[in-house]
């Protein structure tokens, strides 16, 4: 039986991609940036009801399709950029939601991973079995026609095959029988081994994501999904590897002018701390990534100081 790995999947592809860029998604395929790829990825989504498709929805965003969320969505232009990287074949992504999701950017049919390594190994089962003479094989879509045929004093059985033929004479009958019996014998123990083959696989696979653990890492102004097996580069805070908070992980650094809204119905709507390097504004509340000092929501004190100075 083939390995079929996610390297082979990952390379299928990156193969329907190089074709999907020059075709009816051209516009956001042939220079794939994160606007462009989270615009193709809410079209899709718009029309796509598919319970695997959705299923990879929500495991790389942590949130369910709501086509009445489109503001909000468009905050995750950041999360494309790692698809982005791997469609053009620079970088892997960390996390193997961001492989499917590119798999449904590219309308590749033999997804999710599963399915893919389930075709495979089912093609080549059927190339295996085509070597063996199974029960299968001598049915055909009329009964078996027997014909009395009286020549030297013995009787021949015909059986169509197809358009083959086969004679059994009396004395060749018991021979066929058993010949037949243990075909048909090593056929079912060769399809029962198989079986437990794939089973074992599917349930391993299982086992293994079930069990990995997901963590994040502060990127310049996000968190991203990163291995928690990842070696860390460089010292600080904003390097460390951290268990995936989801409360924590729609943290974003944000530039401000005079012109952002930073109040809604009287509430701020923009966070803040100051640092080292000066004073610095966010999208939502919770600590600074870096010093892990508590965000302050945004004042007309702090606008004015620091914004409209």
């Amino acid at each position: 039986m083939q390995n079929i790995t996610p390297e082979h999947y990952k390379k299928a592809i990156r193969e329907k991609y190089e074709k999907e860029k020059n075709g009816d998604n051209s516009y956001y395929l042939e220079v794939p940036s994160q606007a462009k790829l989270r615009d193709l990825c809410w079209k899709i989504f718009l029309s796509n009801d598919k319970k695997d498709d959705l299923y990879t929805f929500s495991g790389f965003f942590k949130s369910e399709f709501d086509p009445a969320k489109e503001a909000a969505f468009n905050q995750y232009v950041d999360k494309f950029r790692p698809i982005g990287s791997f469609l053009k074949g620079e970088k892997e992504p960390a996390n193997f939601y961001a492989v499917e999701l590119a798999s449904i950017l590219v309308d590749f049919e033999l997804r999710p991973f599963s399915k893919f390594r389930k075709h495979f190994n089912e093609e080549e089962s059927v190339s295996a079995k085509g070597s063996l003479l199974t029960v299968s094989d001598l049915e055909t879509e009329e009964k078996f026609k027997n014909e009395d045929v009286f020549e030297n004093n013995e009787v021949s059985l015909r059986q169509e095959v197809n358009t083959k033929q086969v004679y059994i004479t009396p004395n060749e009958t018991l021979n066929f029988t058993e010949d037949f019996s243990k075909k048909w014998y090593q056929t079912i123990k060769r399809a029962t081994w198989l079986t437990i083959g794939v089973i074992a696989m599917l349930l391993g696979g299982c086992y293994y994501f079930s069990q990995k653990k997901e963590c994040m890492q502060w990127s310049n102004d996000h968190y991203e999904e990163v291995s928690c097996d990842l070696k860390v580069q460089g010292t600080g805070a904003f390097n460390k590897v951290e268990p995936l908070d989801k409360s924590t992980f729609d943290l974003k650094k944000i530039k401000v002018t005079d012109k952002t809204i930073f109040f809604k119905n009287g509430e701020a709507i923009v966070w803040y701390a100051k640092t080292t390097n000066g004073i610095e504004f966010f999208n939502t509340h919770g600590r600074h990534p870096e010093n892990h000092h508590a965000l302050r929501p945004v004042t007309e004190y702090i606008i004015n100081k620091y914004v409209k100075k």
